[in-house]
């Protein structure tokens, strides 16, 4: 009996310890699961996406607009090269138009740059306030708040050229061909009063006997019979210097007159057929006005009005000597400094 008791009380201890070993077993805390919130997640799931960011368009540059329009090859090509200059440092691109009507200007124009271009001039001007316009022009012309003007001044240039022909030539036998255009009219006149300027009435020691300078009306766009017809008048007169203006150059009627014998003025890049007949080429700095109002007239601000000068180039020295070109040198200072009047030289 006694020996039940004890291995019943065994059991019983045993059945203790196992008891105590699950316990302890079971008895650190359980890991707490921390629930998912469904609404975040369906949140973040359905958020809608970052806009992903778009390059900032470039804008065109702005546009200078170059008018070609009654422009001679000289002007165009040095006005062309200082406008691609100076629009470079600012960013601008240089177009050309053939004519400028009113309505052809764009926003983006900044700049147009045209000569002589009459009613459409003003058209332009007075309906985009906000362009500012610069202006070669013959004639005087009054600037306004979007109006620039530069005058050329041709009557200095071919005043210069009848003092030029003059001085280099033997019994002041010197002639010059113009525009039969009324523009012309004012070249004229100016020539002949450069020649008078330096020998007065210019009476020649030889015949036939005629006042010097003299001249003749002939149009670049002449037929060859036309200005053949007032070439061959013009050299009856035994000629040895001719100025050929703007409006009258041909390359057929230069050859014609270097093939002549004649000694030519005139207001380019000598030819490279008759550079021998060259003697110089009485020129217009049309840029330098255009540097100098060019700041300003970026700065949208208009109303200036300035001239071209005058100088003398392609020089050949064998005609045109050193001491020729110092009295041409003080004519020209006089010109440009308003001293001397190309059509009233006595006043």
């Amino acid at each position: 009996m006694g020996e039940k008791k004890i291995g019943r009380l065994n059991q019983v201890i045993i059945l203790a310890l196992l008891l105590g070993l699950f316990l302890s077993a079971c008895g650190g805390e359980t890991p707490a699961v921390n629930p998912v919130d469904i609404t975040e997640t369906q949140a973040a799931a359905t958020a809608a996406p970052t806009d992903t960011p778009q390059p900032t368009p470039t804008l065109a540059p702005a546009r200078v607009v170059l008018v070609t329009a009654g422009m001679d090859e000289v002007m165009h090509a040095d006005l062309l090269a200082a406008l691609n200059e100076l629009s470079s440092s600012d960013s601008l691109t240089v177009e050309e138009a053939p004519e400028l009507t009113s309505g052809m200007v764009q926003p983006d124009w900044r700049t147009v740059i045209a000569y002589n271009a009459g009613d459409a001039l003003n058209e332009a001007v007075a309906a985009n306030p906000a362009v500012q316009f610069i202006v070669y022009s013959d004639q005087e012309l009054a600037p306004a708040a979007n109006l620039n003007v530069i005058r050329v001044r041709r009557d200095k240039q071919a005043f210069l050229a009848g003092y030029v022909s003059t001085v280099i030539t033997y019994d002041w036998r010197v002639g010059g061909l113009f525009s039969p255009d009324p523009a012309g009219d004012q070249e004229e006149q100016a020539f002949i009063n450069g020649g008078e300027y330096l020998c007065g009435l210019c009476n020649p020691y030889y015949a036939p006997l005629v006042l010097f300078p003299i001249s003749a009306r002939v149009s670049s766009t002449a037929d060859t019979a036309t200005w053949q017809t007032e070439v061959d008048t013009l050299l009856g007169n035994i000629l040895y210097t001719v100025y050929v203006s703007p409006a009258s150059q041909s390359p057929a009627l230069l050859e014609a007159l270097a093939q002549r014998g004649v000694t030519l003025v005139g207001t380019g890049t000598a030819p490279e057929n008759i550079k021998d007949r060259w003697a110089a080429s009485v020129v217009l700095d049309y840029t330098t006005p255009l540097r100098e109002m060019w700041p300003t007239v970026l700065a949208g601000q208009g109303g200036q009005a300035l001239e071209t000068s005058i100088a003398l180039a392609y020089i050949n020295e064998e005609v045109v000597t050193v001491g020729k070109q110092r009295l041409i040198e003080n004519v020209i200072q006089e010109l440009d400094g308003g001293w001397l009047d190309p059509m009233d030289p006595a006043e």
